[in-house]
């Protein structure tokens, strides 16, 4: 039947990019469903009966949508439910032969928008989604869920992999073939959540996933907080994909005039299997998300394994001395040059928090010791954790309030430390100094390794208050804010972000 035929449908319209399709028709109820997510090549024709509530493609909570919401709200007088009409969308081109479609959704009883992002990459065949989230009711609106896309697969099989691990066992494969119900990957961990689980998947359709044959879809979410993915295999054997920040523990307070942006999921599709996709993810990568894609990296001598914290300036002369025979190009004093008196970083229980080079170790300070490796035509870097604390510190001492750490409760530590509280601007300003600060005194330092080695373990911000929900969320877009001003403020210093052995692999 053709779509001029049909008496449900309003209009058909498809975004593609390269292999991969996405195909929407809005129903004569106004409402944006999803008809086909996959080949570019094949067919898509819209049913003779209108589509279930379940094949909307954004589907909000509490007005017959039988399956797992990918929105959900509750609106200033108390309505829990939402609906999401049709207004319009547009394509523009943008530079470098991406495109981006923008649709527009609106529920009609309340001054309350979605916005879905589509940005199209055809020479990889990838498409990168999002959502904005904005109303206009008088008071504040609560979002309990938010994806960021929940796109609709059909085939007679999934077979989903995974990379899941832990400490030096991180990103191990694993495969397995989806039934009916729902199957879920997440972290809960707030800040590095890779260190269980990575952020990315991929699906094979119809059989497990080949090297080099076979239909495949991979994603992976731009997000280095807690994730959720949701992998719901309805009863018609249709694969609801749901993916975006984790809603645990997120409940977020939108005020009036207020925008709510997802972080963007990022799929690529193959019909010549996953070494494709996986190549496909490489060339977009170099494009458009590693910074310097085409400089080479230097190769680095790290002093860890050779001395943990326990060094002074002729011991890290001598590794000087055997970085350049061996070769190495760029020296890196890891952990345990600062603090002093009670703090001294001599083990990973003091000083955290406390940035001024120890006088025991290095008397002269940081700037003779990298003078020192430049003597020897070797560059100099630096090890820090800006983001953490150990309560054995002049920092916590001095800063209690910036510290995540839940009232009237056992504190419990991950490794010795907290975590500061991004959410807190000011907190924002002292991780920014910290690095502005170091660069300005000791203006040698070539590159910085920035570790992150603990979880949100006492989940409570002394500066939200009553938006606690909204600490997972705020965080992680603190550390954000601080990265952009790094960035902006020094372009040429290159950082590791190192996190426990690859934990912010995430785009």
């Amino acid at each position: 039947m053709r779509a001029a035929d049909n008496p449900n449908v309003k209009k058909l319209f498809s975004v593609t990019s390269g292999e991969l399709k996405l195909t929407f028709m809005v129903g004569t109820d106004d409402r944006l469903y999803q008809l086909g997510f996959g080949d570019a090549a094949a067919e898509v024709v819209p049913s003779a009966k209108m589509p279930s509530r379940e094949r909307e493609f954004l589907p909000p909570y509490g007005n017959g949508v039988l399956t797992e919401p990918a929105l959900q709200v509750t609106h200033v007088d108390g309505n829990t439910s939402t609906e999401l009409h049709y207004i319009g969308h547009r394509t523009e081109n943008l530079n470098g032969g991406i495109s981006q479609t923008v649709i527009s959704l609106k529920d009609p009883a309340y001054p309350f928008t979605v916005e879905i992002y589509i940005k199209s990459y055809a020479d990889n065949s990838m498409m990168e989604i999002w959502n904005t989230v904005s109303h206009n009711e008088k008071g504040k609106i609560v979002l309990h869920r938010f994806a960021s896309a929940s796109p609709v697969l059909k085939a007679k099989e999934y077979w989903l992999t995974q990379f899941a691990g832990n400490y030096k066992r991180e990103a191990t494969i694993s495969e397995e073939q989806l039934s009916e119900g729902i199957k879920i990957l997440d972290s809960k961990l707030g800040v590095r959540a890779h260190q269980m689980r990575i952020p990315s998947f991929i699906l094979s359709l119809n059989g497990p996933a080949q090297e080099n044959a076979g239909e495949v879809l991979a994603a992976s979410l731009r997000w280095s907080g807690s994730f959720q993915f949701a992998f719901d295999v309805d009863w018609n054997k249709n694969l609801r994909l749901i993916t975006g920040m984790n809603p645990l523990g997120s409940q977020y307070y939108l005020e009036r005039g207020g925008t709510f942006t997802t972080p963007a999921i990022l799929y690529a599709y193959s019909k010549q299997g996953k070494g494709e996709v996986s190549r496909r993810y490489h060339r977009w990568a170099m494009k458009h998300a590693i910074r310097d894609a085409q400089k080479d990296r230097p190769v680095l001598l790290n002093n860890w394994e050779a001395t943990h914290c326990d060094f002074d300036e002729e011991r890290l002369k001598e590794l000087f001395n055997g970085a350049r025979q061996v070769g190495a190009e760029l020296f890196l004093l890891d952990d345990g040059w600062f603090g002093n008196g009670l703090y001294s970083r001599d083990d990973d229980k003091h000083g955290l928090g406390d940035w001024e080079p120890s006088t025991k170790k290095l008397p002269r300070g940081l700037s003779y010791i990298a003078k020192e490796a430049l003597k020897r035509k070797v560059d100099f870097g630096i090890w820090l954790e800006p983001e953490m604390v150990n309560p054995k510190s002049e920092l916590f001492e001095k800063h209690p309030e910036w510290v995540i750490k839940l009232p009237n409760r056992e504190t419990y530590y991950y490794r010795h430390q907290l975590v500061l509280d991004l959410s807190n601007p000011k907190v924002q300003d002292y991780v920014y100094n910290v690095v502005a600060d170091i660069l300005k005194e000791n203006p040698e330092t070539a590159f910085f390794k920035w570790d992150c080695n603990s979880p949100i373990t006492n989940i409570y911000s002394p500066y939200l208050k009553e938006k606690q929900g909204q600490l997972y969320i705020d965080h992680v877009r603190g550390i954000y804010n601080v990265m952009k001003r790094v960035k902006a403020n020094y372009p040429d210093v290159p950082m590791m972000l190192c996190s426990g052995g690859g934990a912010r692999c995430d785009y």
